[in-house]
């Protein structure tokens, strides 16, 4: 093969070729680098503004840039070592998902039992501002009572009203802002019992009292159905978890056995077919949980 001046043989074509490949990756690479390092920038500002705020409105005080670098170490230290048991490119990247995953499921949960401890507290919070009222004192000092005598988080909240209030923010907008951040029944219905109150007029200590009692009467209600469902919800934990855990069983007993359901197309439709049954088992469960409630 002849072209032009130059005379390639046959049996240098792989050579070429090869070198070829190189100058073109070589070339390519610092668009590429480009690229990851501009889609990296924009992933951590996302992630530590999302989070960021998320910790703020939980009042955790932990500084965002740490929490990023340790699920960079948490994303490699996982697909190092499901690479390293499973040998699989595609389980590590899943792995690598899941670890991607983690810190926003932790900042969920915190939120969560945030709440949770909100809406044990609320109809104490409410009997004491009853009494304050029927004092004489005004709402404005009925919540500096709460949030000088309950417990966190619920004077955490309330102290927040207080300063956004001393800020210069109307009631209407503090208690909003309330419900925002703490979006449950009782607290809506506070808001609108307080908001009506200072248009309107009327005897708000009695509205808070007969709020009060109903809070505690759907805390302890609410108690009974989580009582009655932790078994339901044990077992939407662990049908998710013995999937994973047969897997890597099946890679320290029988790795041939394995590399069957990893290292073949079957193997994979098997495990696509028993991820899709997992994930339409738990939603079952969490529509019949949700119902319960």
């Amino acid at each position: 093969m002849a072209w032009g001046i130059f005379q390639i043989k046959h049996d240098d074509l792989p050579i070429w070729s090869g070198l070829l490949a190189f100058v073109a990756v070589g070339c390519a690479s610092p668009l590429m680098l480009r690229f990851l390092a501009s889609k990296g920038r924009v992933w951590r500002g996302r992630f530590e503004t999302e989070i960021r705020a998320g910790l703020v409105e939980s009042f955790v005080f932990i500084d965002s840039r740490y929490l990023f670098h340790l699920q960079c170490a948490l994303v490699l230290v996982l697909g190092a070592v499901s690479a390293w048991w499973f040998g699989s490119i595609w389980v590590t990247l899943i792995f690598a998902l899941v670890a991607r995953w983690l810190p926003v499921a932790a900042l969920r949960r915190i939120k969560q039992s945030r709440r949770s401890r909100f809406a044990l507290q609320f109809p104490d919070a409410l009997m004491l501002m009853c009494a304050g009222l029927r004092a004489g004192s005004s709402p404005i000092v009925a919540f500096s009572e709460v949030s000088q005598r309950l417990p966190a988080p619920l004077s955490e909240e309330f102290s927040l009203v207080l300063r956004e209030l001393k800020f210069g923010l109307r009631l209407e907008a503090a208690l909003s802002r309330l419900e925002q951040r703490m979006p449950l029944q009782d607290v809506r219905l506070f808001s609108s019992a307080v908001k009506i109150a200072q248009e309107t007029g009327g005897n708000l200590a009695e509205t808070l009292q007969l709020l009060a009692e109903s809070a505690r009467a759907r805390s302890n209600l609410e108690g009974k159905l989580q009582v009655l469902t932790a078994q339901g919800r044990m077992q939407a934990w662990v049908m998710v978890a013995l999937p994973v855990l047969v897997l890597i069983g099946m890679r320290a007993v029988d790795p041939e056995g394995a590399q069957l359901l990893l290292g073949t197309s079957q193997g994979w439709w098997v495990l696509a077919g028993v991820v899709l049954l997992q994930v339409l088992g738990l939603f079952m469960i969490r529509r019949i949980l949700a119902l319960a409630f």
